[in-house]
């Protein structure tokens, strides 16, 4: 089966996420497992021999151990088309947001440029994943301060609080703030897994493996 197309991000489009798997139609045992299971992150897309397997079912890409990721059809197991959906979700979560105007939604949503073909490339999809949270972290930030600035009107607050949710929800949704290690210290402390590792010579992350 081939790739779905990509995701246009605008802010004047409508865009369903795909439903996938309906879960009603599982073994009983398997909807226990998928109920249960973690929502996937943009990074665990990356991810391979894991053990787990991210699936759409039900309109949400969630992990399932091998086992009960049998029971879901092959094409709702693909990272493209887990991709496709999670873009999609992102995108219709902005489109409604009230916290955006619109020249500034439409910017965000040009930012998102996270196409099926990048998976291709793990490397290229890890920076690309990376880059985003940065950005979005950095606009968190902005808000934050604007939403503790008691200079500016009570409004101007709440909207900037409004704003920093979102971008909150972006970067939990990718799925890299946790993995980020910013210092030798840190380094030391976290337990084997996939990280990635400031590199003060280059002022950027790098994609390292703890093992």
């Amino acid at each position: 089966m081939s790739a779905p197309p990509a995701v246009a991000a605008q802010a004047d489009a409508p865009v369903q996420p795909v439903q996938g798997q309906d879960i009603n139609a599982l073994p009983p045992d398997v909807q226990t497992k998928v109920a249960t299971a973690p929502n996937a992150t943009f990074f665990d897309l990356s991810r391979s021999g894991t053990g787990f397997v991210p699936v759409l079912v039900s309109g949400v890409t969630k992990l399932l151990p091998f086992d009960a990721a049998g029971a879901i059809a092959p094409e709702f197991q693909q990272g493209t088309t887990a991709l496709t959906n999670m873009v999609a979700g992102v995108v219709q979560r902005l489109q409604t947001s009230p916290h955006f105007a619109q020249g500034e939604r439409k910017q965000i949503l040009s930012d998102i440029d996270l196409r099926p073909a990048l998976l291709q490339n793990r490397q290229s999809y890890l920076n690309s994943l990376v880059a985003l949270d940065q950005m979005f972290a950095s606009r968190y930030q902005n808000d934050i301060a604007q939403a503790n600035d008691k200079l500016i009107g009570m409004e101007a607050r709440k909207k900037a609080s409004g704003r920093a949710n979102e971008f909150a929800y972006i970067r939990k949704q990718l799925g890299v703030q946790d993995r980020l290690v910013n210092n030798t210290e840190d380094w030391m402390k976290r337990p084997p897994g996939e990280y990635f590792v400031f590199n003060p010579a280059t002022a950027s992350y790098v994609f390292r493996v703890k093992e």
